[in-house]
């Protein structure tokens, strides 16, 4: 197998920056994931704590979980018997 010129490389080569920074974030997820495992108290009252901020957020910007419905609407479910033979 001939060696490749310099100025040529794999995609191998090209795609050890992202594998470098994939590598990092899953790091500092397990990093992360480990703390809240060791300390679940904590882990619960700030999951807790940021739900209820984000409820807060949601009541005082305006915005809707759920759209609004037209009120002049309304929809029919109708079960007829079958024809006679």
């Amino acid at each position: 197998m001939e060696p490749t010129a310099a100025g040529s490389h794999s995609w191998m080569d090209r795609s050890m920056p992202l594998q470098r920074m994939f590598n990092k974030a899953l790091d500092y997820y397990e990093y992360w994931v480990r703390r809240a495992v060791v300390r679940p108290g904590l882990t619960v009252a700030v999951l807790g704590g940021v739900f209820l901020a984000s409820l807060a957020i949601l009541s005082t910007s305006g915005a809707g979980v759920l759209s609004k419905t037209d009120a002049g609407q309304f929809t029919i479910n109708m079960k007829v018997p079958p024809a006679p033979d």
